[in-house]
């Protein structure tokens, strides 16, 4: 009998935990249903119809996934599996570029930890739940994952570019994540940065298409999509709550008689020509954050902390629609996030600096954004697999003075009062 090769064993298992993560994706998604569409993902979907019309239309939403799905809707129609199965393809391309960035940290030939990524992301989830919603948060993490990979894997910077110029379309906040690319490929010399021209030129070409678009559409310049604009001035009004940040970006038309003052303020503004809204949004917002400073540090230190917390929307989502397994779901999206979490801290207290300092730099810019406007732990899944590739930068052996060092003690201590601090604000 003919033995399998090392190689071919490997690539085996590769191909059959993505099979294991389509089958409970697959499964996920036929128990929700159309439910999945809901909230941002329905604004998504509305938009992709508009830009199907062909006619002109406000541009509330980033456009880059609503062509995405336009494609699909344009081709074969809107139905409810096939749009499933066209957002798949991002956890495919995940799941093949994860197995190959991991196969660059020193960690390489460690097969075992290879898999236990792959099958960590696979059932992770809150990567699940975005695997099958049209939902911007995977294509990000995708698109930037493969800039990476193409970084280190010497892809050409035409290539980069077109997909971090995509990225910056699909979820513009994404956009602090680009200078510190072109800050770490400078420090390390990279070939990148020497051609970094060609690279400009291709990561504009798309945002150029779409500013053109939109301003023949409606006759005046956009900063992309309006919904930045609102988000900022959302996040600093007076009205708005100092850790429940992200709230109101879903529920700032209930609890009147609390947030009535937002909800006409944001009335008035709507009243005026579109042209003149994003203006009245960013004016506004810099006038309550230069009258409250104070209050403004005060979010703006809590959105850092919610960011980093444990993402509950899976779970929670279910419990509240009277499902059991939303309890199991919230336990492993704890248990997925916690050992990303504890395995990242290790790698960044005990891995070589100059290796390190890449990943931080990244991962802070990518935060950053969140901090002026508003945060919720859903933010960070673009940046979990760079929570992965820190940690392979750390050891591997259990050493217990590894696991007494005062930094990372008092890594896992702040770490942890942030996941208390957020379960008690999700409490009833």
């Amino acid at each position: 009998m003919k033995l399998l090769s090392a190689d071919s064993m490997s690539r085996r298992w590769v191909w059959a935990i993505l099979g294991l993560g389509l089958v409970i994706r697959v499964l996920y998604a036929g128990g929700l249903g159309e439910s999945l569409w809901a909230g941002d993902a329905l604004g998504y979907l509305f938009q992709a119809d508009q830009i199907l019309s062909g006619e002109a239309f406000f541009p509330y939403w980033p456009p880059g996934l609503p062509y995405y799905l336009a494609i699909w809707k344009g081709l074969f129609g809107e139905s409810f599996w096939g749009i499933t199965a066209w957002m798949l393809t991002w956890y495919v391309g995940f799941h093949f570029l994860l197995q190959k960035a991991f196969s660059l940290t020193p960690l390489a030939q460690r097969l075992f930890l290879q898999r236990a990524a792959l099958l960590l992301f696979a059932l992770f989830p809150a990567f699940v739940h975005h695997s099958v919603a049209p939902l911007t948060h995977l294509p990000v993490a995708v698109l930037l994952l493969a800039a990476w990979v193409g970084w280190k894997k010497g892809w050409s910077p035409w290539l980069l570019g077109l997909m971090l110029g995509l990225m910056l379309l699909i979820r513009p906040a994404s956009s602090m994540v680009i200078p510190v690319l072109g800050w770490i490929a400078w420090r390390e010399k990279s070939y990148l940065w020497r051609q970094s021209f060609l690279g400009l030129m291709c990561l504009l070409l798309p945002l150029a298409l779409w500013q053109t678009h939109t301003y023949r559409m409606n006759g005046y310049w956009l900063n992309i999509n309006h919904a930045n604009s609102y988000n900022l001035w959302l996040g600093n009004h007076p009205a708005s709550p100092h850790y429940k940040n992200w709230w109101l970006g879903s529920h700032a038309d209930q609890d009147l008689d609390r947030f009535g003052r937002l909800y006409h303020q944001r009335l008035s503004i709507e009243s005026m020509p579109a042209s003149m809204q994003e203006s009245a949004y960013r004016i506004s917002t810099w006038e309550h954050i230069r009258l409250q400073p104070g209050i403004f540090m005060l979010r703006v230190s809590n959105r850092g902390r919610v960011f980093f917390a444990f993402d509950t929307f899976t779970g929670a989502r279910l419990i509240n629609a009277g499902h059991a397994l939303g309890w199991l779901l919230l336990l492993l999206d704890a248990m997925c996030y916690g050992l990303l979490s504890v395995w990242a801290l290790k790698g960044g207290v005990f891995g070589p600096k100059k290796r390190v300092r890449p990943y931080l730099w990244l991962i802070t810019a990518y935060a950053f954004p969140y901090l002026l406007a508003f945060s919720h732990p859903s933010y960070h899944l673009a940046v979990l697999p760079f929570f992965l590739l820190l940690g392979a930068e750390g050891p591997i052996n259990s050493d217990p003075e590894v696991w007494t060092d005062r930094r990372l003690l008092i890594g896992l201590l702040m770490w942890g009062l942030i996941q208390l601090e957020w379960i008690y604000h999700m409490l009833p």
